[in-house]
């Protein structure tokens, strides 16, 4: 996304900070009219500014418009739904990244064994509490890591263009497990902050990513 398109982009970022801010000073109402909007305004600052657009990521960020709007609400139906949600969105996403990748076995070996050293210590800690919710949560994490094996694959191959989309997912992933360890292992409120900070700045950087992938 080039200087001169700033304008797409300004309604995400002031979006984004006027939630973080709602988040911090405790104003709800703020919070949750805000959410809704964070999203459409990134995908479209990325339909707006980018050339040849790749469909896959307005999709994507549906989904992720669709689990923000889920996860507003209570109980296990709209955890689940949000769940289903995102993990369309990294399903996408990783779809996307193998179209663009060239393969490299040692970057796929290493990829391996970083992620899925992480779904597995991940797991092994949440999996005490998880109770009825322990496959639906270990199908995502699987998801998740896949994305991010993905995204270090792109990194490994592409130092300079790949280390954008592995800090994208690297965030996204770690959104995801502060969601998970605040729901099912121990409660901190200012998880919160901290989960949309790494959320909307891994959109930001996965959406960036693909705008250049393009018009690279």
């Amino acid at each position: 996304m080039r200087t001169r398109n700033i304008g797409y982009v300004l309604p995400f970022i002031l979006l984004s900070l006027l939630h973080i801010l709602a988040i911090e000073g405790g104003e709800e109402l703020l919070r949750v009219a805000t959410k809704p909007f964070l999203i459409p305004a990134l995908a479209w600052a990325y339909y707006r500014v980018t050339p040849n657009f790749y469909k896959l990521v307005l999709l994507a960020l549906f989904f992720s418009f669709l689990g923000d709007v889920f996860l507003l609400g209570e109980g296990s139906l709209f955890f689940l739904a949000g769940l289903g949600s995102f993990l369309i969105t990294h399903v996408l996403y990783s779809a996307l990244l193998m179209k663009l990748q060239s393969w490299c076995p040692r970057a796929v070996l290493l990829s391996t064994l970083i992620f899925g050293t992480y779904a597995v210590g991940f797991m092994t800690l949440l999996y005490p509490t998880l109770d009825t919710f322990l496959y639906p949560v270990m199908g995502y994490a699987l998801v998740i890591c896949f994305f991010g094996m993905l995204a270090f694959h792109a990194f490994y191959t592409q130092p300079s263009q790949g280390l954008v989309i592995l800090l994208g997912a690297t965030l996204f992933i770690l959104s995801d497990s502060l969601i998970a360890i605040n729901t099912f292992y121990v409660d901190y409120t200012y998880f919160s902050t901290s989960i949309m900070v790494t959320y909307l700045l891994a959109q930001a950087l996965i959406v960036y990513y693909f705008s250049q992938e393009v018009v690279s």
